[in-house]
C-alpha cells in the first residue's frame, strides 16, 4: 500500500489517531507526524510541509486538524498538491464536525471536488460518529480479547453506561481495569471506574423514576456539573432519550436493555402512559426555550427540569 492522501470525518479525534496509526503501520519506513491545526487558519505551514521531501529517510504525515474551519479558497487550492504524488508527504485531512442524528456533518465544500470522488474510490475516507453504542461494543469485545479478559452480558451492559462517550476517556478507564490483573471482570470491578457525566445523568433519569434507590445523585450534577448552557444539553438529549424509550416500550417496539432494566422500564411506561410521556418532551422543549432564549442561568433550569421530571413520576 502506497502514502496517498486522506480525508477523515469523524468528532472523536482519538478515533481519527488509531486509524492514522493502522494507516501508517501499512506503509514502509519511518513516518514523523506532524501537527496543523485548521482553526488557527495555518494553512501557509500546511502547504509548505506538503512541498516539502525528505532528504534524511524521515517521512512525514501530515495531519491537519480541525479542517472543517477553513475558507473556500484553501480547499480550492489544496487540488494541486493533492494531484501530484509525493512519497514522501501523506496528508491527512480531519473534518472533526459533530454528526447530527447518525447523519455526518455536511461537507459542501469537499463534494464536488475531484480529489474527493477519487479519494472515495481509493477508499481513502474514514466515516464515523465516534463513540457510539456499536463502536463502544466493538470497542470492548476487541479490548477484552486483546487482554485475554472475560466479561459477562452483564458488564458488559453495565461497562458501556458507565464508561465516558470518547476514546481517550474510554482508554484511561480501561487501564484502570487491566490493572486490577484479572482473568474475568465482575460488576464489582467497575468501581474503579470514574463515572462519567452522561451516567451520572443516567443515575439522575433512575432515580427519579424509581428504577435505582431514591438518592439526591442530582445534587452531585447541580453542584459539580452544571455550569454553563453546554452543560445542561447533554442531561437534556438524554431525557429525551430516556422519554423515546418509554414511548417505545408502551408501544410494544424492541428496544435493547438489560432484562431488568426493560422489565421495570415497561411498567412505569405503562404507568405514565401515552400524556404522560408526552408532557416530559414538553418539559425538556421548555428547558431548552428558557436557554436560548431567556437569561435564565443554567442551574435554574435544571432545578425546574428536575422538579417538573419528579412531579410527572411521582407515585409510581
Amino acid at each position: 500500500m502506497r502514502p496517498g492522501y486522506f480525508i477523515c470525518i469523524c468528532p472523536d479525534y482519538e478515533v481519527i489517531s488509531d486509524f492514522i496509526d493502522n494507516t501508517l503501520n501499512k506503509f514502509t519506513g519511518n513516518w514523523e507526524k506532524k501537527l496543523v491545526w485548521g482553526d488557527e487558519d495555518q494553512s501557509d505551514i500546511f502547504f509548505n510541509y506538503l512541498r516539502s521531501s525528505s532528504l534524511i529517510n524521515t517521512k512525514q504525515a501530515i495531519i491537519l486538524r480541525y479542517a472543517e474551519k477553513l475558507p473556500e479558497k484553501f480547499w480550492n487550492k489544496l487540488s494541486k498538491f493533492l494531484n501530484r504524488f509525493n512519497p514522501d508527504v501523506c496528508p491527512f485531512l480531519c473534518i472533526e464536525s459533530e454528526w447530527n442524528k447518525g447523519k455526518p456533518p455536511d461537507i459542501k465544500f469537499l463534494k464536488n471536488k475531484k480529489y474527493y470522488k477519487f479519494a472515495q474510490k481509493k477508499g481513502w475516507i474514514l466515516r464515523s460518529p465516534g463513540v457510539d453504542e456499536q463502536f463502544l461494543t466493538n470497542y470492548i469485545n476487541k479490548w477484552s480479547k486483546e487482554n485475554k479478559i472475560k466479561i459477562s452480558y452483564e458488564v458488559m451492559s453495565q461497562l458501556r453506561e458507565v464508561l465516558p462517550k470518547d476514546l481517550s476517556a474510554i482508554k484511561n478507564e480501561l487501564k484502570k481495569l487491566e490493572a486490577l490483573n484479572k482473568d474475568a471482570i465482575t460488576v464489582k470491578d467497575l468501581n474503579v471506574i470514574s463515572p462519567s457525566f452522561e451516567y451520572n445523568v443516567f443515575d439522575l433519569i433512575n432515580s427519579i423514576e424509581g428504577v435505582a434507590p431514591k438518592e439526591k445523585i442530582w445534587e452531585t450534577i447541580f453542584n459539580k456539573e452544571i455550569n454553563s448552557h453546554e452543560s445542561i444539553i447533554p442531561i437534556l438529549k438524554l431525557f429525551i432519550r430516556e422519554a423515546k424509550i418509554l414511548w417505545q416500550l408502551l408501544q410494544g417496539e424492541s428496544v435493547y436493555l438489560p432484562t431488568w432494566v426493560k422489565t421495570k422500564k415497561i411498567n412505569i411506561a405503562k404507568k405514565l402512559g401515552p400524556k404522560k410521556i408526552i408532557e416530559i418532551y414538553n418539559i425538556v422543549l421548555e428547558a431548552e426555550l428558557k436557554l436560548k432564549t431567556s437569561n435564565i442561568s443554567p442551574s435554574i433550569v435544571f432545578e425546574n427540569l428536575v422538579a417538573s421530571m419528579q412531579n410527572i413520576f411521582k407515585g409510581l
